[in-house]
């Protein structure tokens, strides 16, 4: 009886585990975590952290020098007063002028951005490798399948030791109590709760960010400055060039020797905007489903590391099924060709 109790109790653990995870929705879950770190992962390597740093440092280092040095040159070049210099942008260079006056709340909100891409880089690459990452690297997707798999193979050993007890008994609970085993040690084998708890900074950190309004608000941001930037490339620059009676040449090499910072920063804008374009366009597409399905696994208001738990659990309660089934199970008996024929002695 007490054999038949254990493999009831791995018929209803295995289920669970089945049944659990699809109600958690963790298959759908782990996808979206999929798409989010496959988005997001250019920005977080090393190269791209610093192509990212590097270019924000030269369009800040730029634009603080456009405003407190190029700005007021540029005026006195043209003869004109400080206002009389606004007012000329505000007509003739819209786009600039508008720029100019917002980039002092715009590149504190870039800021954020980069500096969270440094300081977050190690929880992104644990958080990326929540399943395995070596000696291979197995998806967050592989996650459900380490739990619906091994719940199947139990409910299967569970039935066919209900059905076939004097066959598969003492074997199959060996077996559901291995796997039990496996489900408890293989979560700390592979740093499954360092990895958990490092998806949970990354998505307090970022949090902020990914609100709707927050990413709003990021894409005006870069939409005014890549407007500035085209205006000033394309009409600013040479209209100022005519102005001032020199070729367009002429005015860049006067530019890069009395203002290096402003110059290096033109020179690479385009290189520089694009990274940003792709940045803020990779937020956009992983700040809905994507980003709300990693921050609610296993489910909503919970610590990612209760995951852990997830495997732990349910591998502790198999371990005590499969235990208590193999130790009240009778061994199979022998066939009857291999058991020794005893002759009773003749009575004298």
């Amino acid at each position: 009886m007490k054999t038949r109790t254990g493999f009831i109790a791995a018929v209803v653990i295995g289920a669970a585990m089945i049944i659990g995870t699809l109600a958690l929705s963790l298959p759908s879950k782990t996808a979206g975590v999929n798409r989010l770190t496959n988005t997001l992962r250019p920005a977080f390597t090393t190269k791209g952290e610093s192509e990212e740093r590097t270019g924000f440092d030269q369009l800040q280092a730029m634009a603080t020098q456009l405003q407190k040095q190029v700005a007021p040159a540029l005026s006195k070049d043209l003869h004109l007063s400080a206002k009389q210099f606004d007012a000329f942008l505000a007509k003739n260079d819209p786009a600039v002028a508008t720029g100019v006056s917002r980039l002092g709340t715009i590149l504190p909100r870039f800021q954020g951005l980069v500096t969270g891409l440094r300081e977050e880089r190690g929880n992104f690459e644990k958080a990326d490798a929540i399943a395995l990452r070596s000696p291979v690297h197995l998806p967050p997707t592989t996650v459900p399948w380490l739990l619906i798999v091994p719940g199947a193979l139990v409910l299967v050993l569970g039935i066919g030791g209900l059905a076939r007890p004097a066959v598969a008994s003492r074997r199959g609970a060996t077996v559901i109590a291995v796997i039990g085993a496996i489900l408890i040690i293989a979560p700390f084998a592979v740093s499954v709760p360092a990895k958990a708890k490092a998806v949970d900074r990354l998505t307090a950190a970022f949090a902020p960010a990914l609100t709707p309004a927050a990413v709003h608000q990021t894409r005006a941001d870069m939409n005014t400055v890549q407007a500035m930037a085209d205006q000033l490339q394309t009409k600013l620059l040479p209209e100022l060039a005519t102005a001032l009676k020199v070729t367009p040449t002429q005015l860049s090499q006067e530019l890069g020797k009395d203002f290096p910072a402003f110059a290096l920063g033109v020179k690479n804008l385009p290189t520089i905007l694009p990274r940003f374009q792709t940045l803020v366009r990779d937020l956009q597409t992983v700040s809905g489903t994507d980003f709300n399905d990693t921050s609610s696994i296993p489910w909503a208001s919970t610590p990612t590391t209760t995951l852990t738990w997830l495997f732990v659990v349910p591998g502790a309660l198999l371990l005590l099924a499969g235990g208590l089934a193999f130790g009240f199970a009778r061994p199979a008996r022998e066939p009857a060709e291999d058991r020794e024929i005893r002759v009773p002695a003749r009575v004298a």
